[in-house]
Parts: structure tokens; C-alpha cells; sequence
């Protein structure tokens, strides 16, 4: 994972071996611009060409408190840029482009220093292309406040509001001839027509479902010049992708009382999944820790929902999302599957698990015995596979009847019980699936200044000992960021973080440590 947050001016740069992309890079590999490129044959981290036409304009690798980008320095003269021309494969018929974007140096109102396009059949040089060969475009314009900009759609002639020194953009391009969804940066389902394009700052949508350039063009090569102006601009986590498939969501299989598993169809390309669980079919109302719910592997097919009250209805659907390093994109959303959970056995009366110094203790009731046989006690760790702990001899009595059972060998983790009722008869039934949560009680994590506004904030926490990383997250469940701290030798842990390079916007940072899972939301303006 490449570095996002920083800790007392220490950074962590990770690697991955990432799941195939389009395009995507950090640079944080290299500081010599020579390792990313390839003019023939680029990898999916390398351009055909990365250059500048003079010393007018410098193109070059930079760190940036440790941060490695790619900038592209004007001075006044010539020009520079890079440029993917190599055909991206599979051809997308629609896209989506996401990086982080700083400008500075400019002093002077100019427009259009720089166009980011895509289309077909470009060459790898600064020279600018023809709006026959440009599928869609966007520019960027600077003012006369150091670090202010906009960016222009340019094919309608219209401006953004002002944006301020930097910003994670995301660029949607739909040729496909149908309408597509994806999960916008603040986290909603948004949805983009043929032939039209989005383009957000931050989680500020600047252009909705405009017009494109050539809508019969398609989506194989990328280029960004820099042709005008006197000003720097640094890009960082450059990632472009299809816009990631609809998951096919199945029908729940082991419904209980009290919990259900999903089910969806992985879809090629994904490396994980977002689940949303609801009391509402037009997902109002989430069920709480079931909202973008994260689902790591492309590859997964199910998850256990747990922990619901009632027998609903209740209502899931599933998006297949693509993260790599620290940028990510989410697509739309599946069909939504309604559930209705099975209700508990008339022959039980309740069903609960509390703590006691003993360990786990398990309450349950019957109304009547019955021809009741024996009750065996059963747990599992994953809530699918369940083994038997221990049995209850029934009290053969008429009229309701209360049993405990306390597991004096308890899993170090999270467990899941149920209770099996068979009859003399042969018959089974069975409780709903209650899970034993051994999360202590979790410290309060304290953010300030929360909102941010100088780049700026500090976490404080009271902790135990032990080592501990912090993870931030966009509303959409993105990973944008994480690092470890120092081990800690327990109390208040006091830490300042910079998050300049996350830009303007809404996260959820999480504190996480051997024994604690704190979280709280920021505002960064």
C-alpha cells in the first residue's frame, strides 16, 4: 500500500502485487522517469511516452514529504506531458479515471493549460489531438491565485467552480450504447448515459452526464499536454479502469432468525466487493455495519449477514469494486434481493448469550417439552460450520422450561451458537444464530480539528499497549489510505496526521490494534 497518511514524518510504501488494471500508477517505485516508460510495449504501469518538448517545460519524478508524483513543471516555453497509446485491453466501452491532482506555481489567469482526453489512434508525442480522434476531454484552467484552478469541460464550453490546490478527481466516459451505474465518491448510485461523461472533484460532482467530444470514438489510448502557462501540476495514484461489472445477486441461502448469507456471481477484473443490507427497498435505512459493506477477493461469492432483529423483510444488493494501491472505483449496484427471515420454532421461547466469568453462557426456553429428546449446544467460527460443544438432557416436564449451558472453552475470536432440538420422532429444530462479540469496550477515538482546514488533524485515543495502524476510507468504503503507528506502551496516544493529499471531502478513519477497532468520521475542507 503506498503511503496516504504520515506520522510524525515518518511514511510507509508498501508493495502489492496488484490484480490487473488498465492503468495504474503511484511512483513511488522509482525516482528516474525512464522506469515508466515503455514506447512499445508499456506494462500496466508504464506510458509510451513521458516527456517534455524543451527546457521550457521540465517533466519529471518528485517526493513531496516522502510522496513520490509525476510533475509537469512550465516555465513559461514549450511543452510536456505523457500519453498511453498502446491499446488498453480489453477495449472498455466505458471507463473511469481517478487521480489526485495539485497544482501550483501560477500567478497568472490562463486557460486550458493542460487536457486530459481520451479516444483512438493518438501518437506518443505532445502533439495535440484532433477532436475526431478524441472520444472526451477535460482541461484544466489556472487563475491568478497561486494554487486556484478549474477544470473546463471543453466540448461544451462550460467551467467548475474554483477548486484549491489539489484534489482526487474521477473522470466516467461511457461509449458502451447503454446506460451504466457507479458508486459516486461520497458513496451514492449514480448513473451516466450513452455518449456522455462525469467528472467529480472530491466528492463535488462538476459535470453531470454532459455531452462528450466524438461519441463513436473508442477508448483505447490516454494522453495529458501541458501547453500553456506558467505552473506545476503533480498528478499521483493515476488509475484508469472499466467501470467494474454488475455482480448478479442470488438468492440467500442458510436463513435463519436472526441472520442470512448473500449470494451474488464475482464478475471478471473486481478485487472485492461492497455489500449494502436495508430495512427499506429504496435503502434508506441500512442496517447498521451493512452499509458499503467491504468484501475482499474478486473472487468472493457470499457473506453472512448477522445480528438482525425481526423476521423483516430485509433487502441486499452487491457492488463489485476495483482498488489498487490507494485508488479505487466502485461500479452499480446488483438487483436487490429481498429476505425474510425464518421465524424461531414455536417450541422455543428465547434465545441469548451473555458473558459471565465462566466464559460464553447460553439461555434458551421451551414452551412445551414435548417428545423433546435431547438438546445439543452448537457453535461455529465462521457461522456457517457448526460443531456440537455440548448437550442438555430435556427437564421432561410440561409447561415452559428455561436451560443455560456455559461454554467453558470458548474460541479466542468472535463464535456463533445455535441451539439443535431433535425429537423422538426424528425431527430437528433448530434456534436463530446469535454471534459472541469479544470486542472490549472501545475506547473513543477524538479527532481535532475535525473539520480540518490547514491539511492538518490529530487522533487522540486512550489505548493499550501494543501496535497500531490507521485506516481511512471514503464514504464509498475506498481505501485510500493506511499506516502503522509506532508500538505503543498503553494510555493516551496523541498523533498530528497530514492529509493535504486526500483533498476536500468525508472520511472514515479507523484506529486498529490487537485488541481495539476504533473509528470516527472526518470532515476535511
Amino acid at each position: 500500500m503506498k503511503k496516504a497518511i504520515f506520522f510524525s514524518g515518518l511514511c510507509l510504501a508498501l508493495t502489492l502485487r496488484l490484480p490487473a488494471q488498465l492503468l495504474y500508477q503511484d511512483f513511488s517505485g522509482s525516482d528516474s522517469l525512464s522506469d515508466y516508460i515503455h514506447t512499445t510495449q508499456p506494462g500496466p504501469g508504464q506510458f509510451n511516452h513521458c516527456s517534455s518538448t524543451g527546457a521550457g517545460t521540465e517533466v519529471s519524478v518528485v517526493r513531496r514529504n516522502g510522496n513520490a508524483c509525476l510533475r509537469l513543471a512550465r516555465l513559461g516555453a514549450n511543452s510536456g506531458g505523457f500519453s498511453r497509446i498502446t491499446d488498453f485491453s480489453p477495449v472498455p466501452g466505458a471507463l473511469m479515471l481517478s487521480c489526485l491532482l495539485r497544482v501550483s506555481g501560477n500567478t497568472a489567469a490562463v486557460r486550458s493549460v493542460a487536457t486530459f482526453r481520451v479516444g483512438s489512434g493518438f501518437v506518443a508525442t505532445n502533439f495535440t489531438e484532433s477532436n475526431a480522434r478524441t472520444a472526451a476531454r477535460f482541461s484544466v484552467n489556472i487563475l491568478s491565485t497561486p494554487g486556484a484552478f478549474e477544470l473546463r469541460d471543453v466540448t461544451n464550453s462550460v467551467n467548475s467552480p474554483v477548486l484549491r490546490d489539489s484534489a482526487r478527481l474521477l473522470w466516467v466516459v461511457n461509449v458502451s450504447g447503454t446506460a451504466l451505474s457507479y458508486t459516486a465518491p461520497e458513496g451514492h448510485i449514480a448513473t451516466i448515459t450513452p455518449g456522455r461523461a462525469d467528472l467529480w472533484a472530491d466528492s463535488l460532482l462538476l459535470f453531470n452526464d454532459v455531452a462528450i467530444q466524438t461519441p463513436g470514438q473508442v477508448l483505447t489510448d490516454f494522453k495529458c499536454n501541458l501547453t500553456a502557462g506558467t505552473v506545476a501540476l503533480e498528478i499521483d495514484d493515476l488509475l484508469i479502469d472499466l467501470v467494474p461489472l454488475r455482480p448478479d445477486a442470488l438468492a440467500p441461502l442458510g436463513t435463519t432468525a436472526g441472520s442470512f448469507t448473500a449470494q451474488w456471481t464475482p464478475v471478471p477484473g473486481a478485487t472485492g466487493y461492497l455489500l449494502d443490507v436495508a430495512r427499506r427497498e429504496d435503502f434508506s435505512e441500512f442496517i447498521s455495519s451493512y452499509r458499503s459493506f467491504p468484501i475482499d477477493g474478486g473472487s468472493a461469492n457470499s457473506c453472512m449477514v448477522s445480528g438482525l432483529d425481526g423476521p423483516g423483510p430485509y433487502y441486499y444488493r452487491v457492488r463489485a469494486r476495483s482498488v489498487h494501491g490507494t485508488a479505487g472505483i466502485a461500479g452499480g449496484p446488483s438487483d436487490t434481493v429481498a429476505v425474510i427471515l425464518a421465524v424461531l420454532p414455536v417450541r422455543f421461547t428465547g434465545f441469548r448469550v451473555e458473558e459471565s466469568e465462566g466464559g460464553p453462557l447460553l439461555h434458551w426456553g421451551n414452551a412445551t417439552e414435548g417428545d423433546t429428546e435431547i438438546y445439543t449446544v452448537e457453535r461455529s467460527q465462521d457461522g456457517k460450520r457448526f460443531t456440537k460443544i455440548g448437550q442438555v438432557q430435556p427437564a421432561d416436564r410440561s409447561g415452559p422450561v428455561a436451560y443455560s449451558f456455559a461454554d467453558r472453552n470458548p474460541l479466542a475470536g468472535p463464535a456463533y451458537y445455535r441451539i439443535k432440538a431433535v425429537e423422538e420422532s426424528g425431527a430437528v429444530h433448530y434456534t436463530w444464530v446469535l454471534r459472541r462479540n469479544t470486542d472490549p469496550k472501545q475506547p473513543e477515538l477524538l479527532l481535532f480539528p475535525n473539520p480540518s482546514r490547514g491539511g492538518r488533524t490529530t487522533f487522540r485515543a486512550d489505548l493499550p499497549a501494543g501496535p497500531y495502524r490507521l485506516v481511512v476510507c471514503t464514504p464509498a468504503g475506498v481505501l485510500v489510505g493506511q499506516l502503522p503507528v509506532l508500538p505503543h506502551r498503553g494510555g493516551m496516544l496523541q498523533q498530528e496526521v497530514s492529509v493535504e493529499r486526500l483533498g476536500p471531502g468525508v472520511y472514515y478513519l479507523r484506529l486498529l490494534g490487537p485488541v481495539v477497532r476504533t473509528a470516527a468520521w472526518m470532515i476535511y475542507k
